[in-house]
C-alpha cells in the first residue's frame, strides 16, 4: 500500500498521502520505498526529465518483488512511463493529476446512456464491490435505467487481458443493443 500512495503522490502537485507515507516507511525501516519517498516528496534539482529517468530504474529495481505484485509495474506503470517522451511529460502530469484528483459521482451521477460496468474481484488496485455499489448508486440517481454491472470472480485489475468470460460478456452486451 506504501508503494501504491507514493505512485499517486508521485503524479499530484500536492500530494495528499505524505504524512501516512512517511509514517508507514519510518515503520518499516530501510528499503526501495525510502528512496522513491525522497524521489516523491524531495527531488531536488531534479529536472521533470530527470526525476521520470529516477523513478523508473527505482520501479525498475523492485518489479519482481513478491510484494510489488499489486503494483502491476511490469504490465502497466512500467511500460506507460517508458512510453513518455520528454515533450509529452508536461501534457501527461497534468492529465494524470486531473484523472486522479477527479470524482467519478459528478460524472456517473448524471449519465444516462447505457452501461456496462466491469470489475475483477480480486482487483487490489480498485476495490470491487464498493466501486460496484457505488456504479449502482449513481446511475440509479441519474435515472439510468440501462446499466449493468459485472464482477468477475477471482480476477484482478487486468481482466480483460485473455479472458474469454470477459469478451463473451462485452460482446453479448453489446449485440443486445446493436443487432
Amino acid at each position: 500500500m506504501l508503494f501504491s500512495r507514493l505512485l499517486i503522490d508521485w503524479q499530484l502537485t500536492n500530494p495528499i498521502y505524505r504524512r501516512v507515507n512517511e509514517a508507514e516507511a519510518q515503520r518499516l525501516g530501510d528499503g526501495p520505498w525510502n528512496d522513491f519517498l525522497r524521489l516523491v516528496y524531495e527531488p531536488g534539482a531534479l529536472t521533470p526529465a530527470e526525476e521520470l529517468q529516477k523513478g523508473i530504474a527505482i520501479l525498475e529495481a523492485i518489479q519482481d518483488q513478491p510484494w510489488a505484485r499489486a503494483l502491476y509495474l511490469k504490465e502497466l506503470y512500467l511500460p506507460a512511463l517508458k512510453s513518455i517522451t520528454p515533450e509529452q511529460l508536461q501534457a501527461v502530469n497534468s492529465a494524470t493529476e486531473q484523472s486522479l484528483l477527479t470524482d467519478p459521482k459528478d460524472f456517473l451521477t448524471r449519465v444516462r446512456c447505457p452501461v456496462l460496468a466491469l470489475f475483477g474481484e480480486a482487483d487490489e488496485n480498485v476495490p470491487a464491490k464498493r466501486s460496484a455499489e457505488l456504479y449502482a448508486q449513481y446511475l440509479t440517481q441519474a435515472g439510468n435505467r440501462d446499466f449493468e454491472i459485472v464482477v468477475f470472480p477471482g480476477v484482478g485489475h487486468s481482466l480483460g487481458n485473455l479472458m474469454p468470460a470477459y469478451w463473451a460478456r462485452l460482446s453479448d452486451w453489446l449485440k443486445q443493443r446493436f443487432e
